[in-house]
């Protein structure tokens, strides 16, 4: 799994995008929430992750081209539980 700030334009379009595939309330008077808090509601339970090595790269530079500078977070068997 890769994230930095370098990858904050690109997130902010795709969620732009995924904002465009929902359909618009009836109500335009209520709020409408975001696409990810509309898949927080549709999908429930537990993910479990087991794994023998993990690795989490954050990029350290704000160029999105640069491909040699990341900060590495390493697990050995490790296990993550994503409960909603």
């Amino acid at each position: 799994m890769c994230y930095g700030s370098n990858w904050e334009p690109t997130l902010a379009w795709l969620n732009q995008r995924l904002e465009d595939i929902f359909p618009r309330p009836w109500d335009m008077s209520v709020p409408r929430l975001a696409w990810w808090d509309r898949v927080r509601h549709l999908l429930h339970g537990r993910l479990y992750i087991v794994s023998e090595s993990m690795y989490w790269l954050c990029a350290t530079s704000l160029n999105p081209y640069n491909a040699t500078e990341f900060f590495t977070w390493q697990w050995s068997q490790s296990t993550v539980c994503w409960e909603t």
